[in-house]
C-alpha cells in the first residue's frame, strides 16, 4: 500500500513540477515541489531518510506564509477560475499545493521514525 501511494505522489509531484513550465515564477516552484522528489524516491526504494522532515517544516511555512490575506469568495474558484480573475487565488493554490507536500512529508517523516532503528548501521 506505501509503495502504491509513494507511486502516486510521484506522480502527482512530477506533474506538479512540470504544469510549472509556463509560469512566470515557475523555476522557483519546480525547486520547491522538486524537494518532495527526494523522500518520495528514497521511500520508493526502502532507504528512509530524515530529510522528510526538514522538508515538512519547509513545507508547512511556505503555506502558513502564503496563505491569501485575501480571502476567497467562493472556493470552487480555486478549481474552476483558470484566468484568477479573483484576487487571492493564485496565493490560495500555491499555499494548497504547498500543504499536499506538507502532509505528504509529514507520512513519509513518521514512517521514517517509526523505522529508525531498523535502518541504522551497527
Amino acid at each position: 500500500m506505501l509503495r502504491g501511494a509513494c507511486i502516486v505522489m510521484l506522480v502527482l509531484v512530477l506533474l506538479s513540477v512540470a504544469v510549472q513550465f509556463n509560469d512566470p515564477d515557475g523555476w522557483q516552484w519546480m525547486l520547491i515541489y522538486g524537494v518532495a522528489i527526494i523522500p518520495t524516491v528514497a521511500a520508493l526504494v526502502r532507504t528512509w531518510t530524515g530529510f522528510s522532515v526538514v522538508a515538512a517544516i519547509g513545507y508547512y511555512v511556505g503555506f502558513f506564509y502564503l496563505l491569501p490575506r485575501e480571502s476567497v469568495q467562493d472556493i470552487s474558484t480555486l478549481f474552476t477560475d483558470l484566468q484568477m480573475h479573483e484576487a487571492g487565488v493564485e496565493e490560495a493554490r500555491e499555499a494548497f499545493g504547498l500543504l499536499i507536500c506538507a502532509v505528504w512529508m509529514t507520512v513519509l517523516s513518521a514512517i521514517w521514525w517509526r523505522n529508525r532503528n531498523r535502518t541504522l548501521v551497527k
